[in-house]
C-alpha cells in the first residue's frame, strides 16, 4: 500500500507494502496515532493480498497506559477488517528508557517467531522531544519504520484519507501518565494538535 499524505508543501510518499510470500508479521501498538496507522496499514494491505499474512499486535506496557489505550484501537482495526477480535500480547521491559522500552518489545516479537516487526516511529521534531535525548533509528529487512521520514501532520493525513476518524477518538498522546485526559503542555500533546492544525482539521480526540 503507498499513500501521498501530509500538508501540500510538504506531501511525502508511505510505503507499507508486504511480500507476496506468506509470512508471520508483529506489530507493536501503543494506543497512539502512529502505531494505530502502521497497524491499519497493515491490514488493508494484507486485505489487498488475500490475507495471506499472520498480523499479531503486541504492546508495551508503557507508563502513560499502553496496556489500557492499545486495546480498544486494535479492537476498531480488527472490526473493520472483520477478523476475530485478538488482544495484544504484552512484550518488552518497561523499566527502560522509552526507545529501549520499544526496541526491548521488537526484539521479544522476533524471539517470538515472528518473521518482521513493524514500528510506528516518525520524524523527532526538536520542538517536540523537550528534555528528551535524540535517538537513531534504523530500519532493517527485519526491523521495519514506515514512517520514519514523516511528521504528525502526516500521520494524521493518512488516517483522515483512509476514512478512520474513529481511530482519532481513540487514540492517546499524552505523556502524562494519568489517563485521565490531555495534560495540554507535554511533548505528546503538542505534537498531536500540532499535526491536526497543519492539516486544518479539528481534532475529536479526548487523550
Amino acid at each position: 500500500m503507498i499513500i501521498k499524505c501530509g500538508p501540500e508543501d510538504n506531501l511525502l510518499t508511505v510505503d507499507v507494502s508486504l511480500s507476496s510470500t506468506p509470512e508471520t508479521i508483529g506489530v507493536l501498538v501503543s494506543g497512539g496515532l502512529d502505531s494505530a496507522t502502521v497497524y491499519f496499514m497493515l491490514m488493508q494491505e494484507n486485505q489487498r493480498l488475500g490475507n495471506i499474512h499472520e498480523i499479531i499486535p503486541f504492546t508495551v506496557s508503557r507508563k502513560e497506559g499502553s496496556r489500557y489505550f492499545a486495546r480498544p484501537v486494535i479492537e476498531q482495526v480488527q472490526r473493520f477488517f472483520g477478523v476475530p477480535l485478538v488482544p495484544p500480547l504484552e512484550v518488552g521491559d518497561n523499566t527502560l528508557y522509552e526507545p529501549q522500552q520499544v526496541m526491548s518489545g521488537a526484539k521479544d516479537v522476533i524471539n517470538s517467531g515472528c518473521d518482521k516487526v513493524y514500528l510506528g516511529m516518525i520524524v523527532q521534531m526538536p520542538e517536540f522531544t523537550l528534555g528528551w535525548p535524540i535517538y537513531r533509528m534504523t530500519e532493517t529487512a527485519t526491523y521495519k519504520m514506515p514512517l520514519l521520514h514523516v511528521t504528525k501532520a502526516h500521520v494524521v493525513d493518512i488516517l483522515n484519507k483512509s476514512g478512520q476518524q474513529a481511530l482519532f477518538h481513540l487514540t492517546h498522546s499524552c505523556d502524562s501518565g494519568t489517563g485521565l485526559g490531555r495534560c495540554g503542555q507535554c511533548n505528546g500533546c503538542r505534537e498531536r494538535q500540532w499535526g491536526f492544525d497543519q492539516m486544518g482539521l479539528e481534532d475529536p480526540g479526548r487523550v
